[in-house]
């Protein structure tokens, strides 16, 4: 039984929910391993334990240096449990990245996922961190507690899901507070817009540090009570191998990853032969060559998705929809009049965003707030903006 959107109050209540209602159904697969929702509960209890035994509660903000694997999942719904912050960097970023973000928001404790990663290691070992095993998360690497970071008060720390960085067009970190509701907001669109079920499986490259691997793999998935296929890094053959024999019904990742499996088919002389069980193709987290679109879409003999600005989403979905489907996607007006569609979506905006605000790295937690966003007028809809909210430094 699909969980009621309007009972979700936190990301954590995904698998809390199919724990309870499928607690032997696939979760994650991994390196052929399988964990089952009510093992990823269990783990998610224990993770909660453990950070609870280093001191951190609500409003606290936990630096996780990691590739994907199972340990990061749990502690992003444990940290979720606890009203704290998950910031997941990816390990492959440099040292200079990893102390920016470190030095921005400052976290109570960081850890590193040493045994998925050697480059987590190798930051692990630069902060000094020292390997422990806690009971749910397995091998890590843990760093000092910062007695001295200072936690967000309970109202917002409640309300954000993650700290994600982002460079933007910048090139400057901005931490974007992406909120428990956006995120459930998205994955039930997602959910919706795919036709997820249970017996789905998403592979999953696409790195949890970044809002794809978040929003659109890791809780829109679990949030249809499918199972994930986790891997830590791209491997082109192993994808052929898995697309071969239909251990994957959705194929998501950015554009790279589709011109890397047509060049492996290319290389090998083979051709990619999908099973019948793959059914959904989609790419984001970049622009879209029509060039590629052709080719993935003639190899794979399917439609080629695209999506794109997936970190400040608003609910964005242009489509044409009747029915349940469409009262359970509609957040906005039709575009045609002022008053509800009555069961049909042309085109409309959420008013859900997945980002709150943004951090501004040029400060500190003790600022002003500007004011809330307002309508966008070059919609053919009002679309209502996401609230972004952002740190100003302090002044007279």
């Amino acid at each position: 039984m699909s969980p009621d959107q309007d009972s979700l109050t936190r990301i954590s209540d995904i698998p809390r929910h199919w724990a309870a209602h499928a607690p032997g159904h696939a979760a994650v697969f991994e390196d052929g391993r399988t964990t089952t929702y009510a093992q990823l509960w269990a783990g998610i209890e224990d993770a909660q334990r453990y950070l609870q035994s280093q001191g951190v509660g609500t409003g606290d903000r936990v630096l996780v240096v990691a590739e994907n694997c199972l340990a990061v999942i749990t502690l992003v719904f444990a940290l979720s449990e606890l009203g704290a912050w998950p910031v997941v960097a990816n390990a492959r970023l440099t040292e200079r990245e990893i102390e920016v973000m470190r030095d921005h928001c400052r976290p109570r404790l960081m850890l590193f996922t040493h045994a998925a990663s050697p480059d987590a290691l190798r930051h692990g070992v630069r902060y000094r961190a020292r390997e422990i095993a806690p009971a749910g998360l397995g091998p890590l690497m843990a760093g000092a507690i910062d007695a001295s970071a200072g936690r967000e008060p309970e109202a917002l720390a409640r309300e954000v899901a993650a700290l994600i960085y982002t460079s933007g067009t910048t090139a400057q970190p901005k931490g974007v507070m992406v909120t428990h509701r956006g995120l459930l907001h998205f994955a039930g669109v997602t959910v919706a817009s795919r036709r997820m079920q249970p017996e789905d499986c998403a592979y999953a490259v696409m790195p949890m540090s970044h809002v794809f691997g978040l929003g659109t793999l890791l809780v829109s998935t679990l949030h249809a009570g499918a199972s994930l296929y986790l891997c830590a890094r791209f491997n082109a053959a192993d994808l052929a191998a898995a697309i071969r024999d239909g251990a994957i019904t959705l194929l998501q990742g950015v554009p790279a990853m589709f011109s890397r499996i047509l060049a492996h088919a290319r290389a090998t002389g083979t051709a990619l032969q999908p099973s019948p069980r793959l059914r959904y193709l989609y790419t984001g987290g970049g622009p879209l060559d029509a060039t590629l679109k052709r080719d993935v879409e003639a190899a794979f003999g399917q439609p080629l998705h695209h999506g794109y600005g997936m970190t400040e989403y608003a609910g964005l979905d242009v489509r044409d929809a009747h029915g349940p489907a469409a009262r359970r996607l509609r957040r906005g007006r039709d575009r045609r009049g002022g008053g509800p569609s009555g069961g049909r979506v042309r085109r409309q905006a959420g008013a859900a965003g997945a980002a709150r605000r943004t951090l501004d790295p040029r400060a500190r937690r003790d600022a002003r707030l500007l004011p809330r966003a307002g309508t966008d007028r070059r919609c053919a809809a009002p679309r209502r903006l996401a609230q972004h909210r952002r740190y100003r430094p302090a002044g007279p």
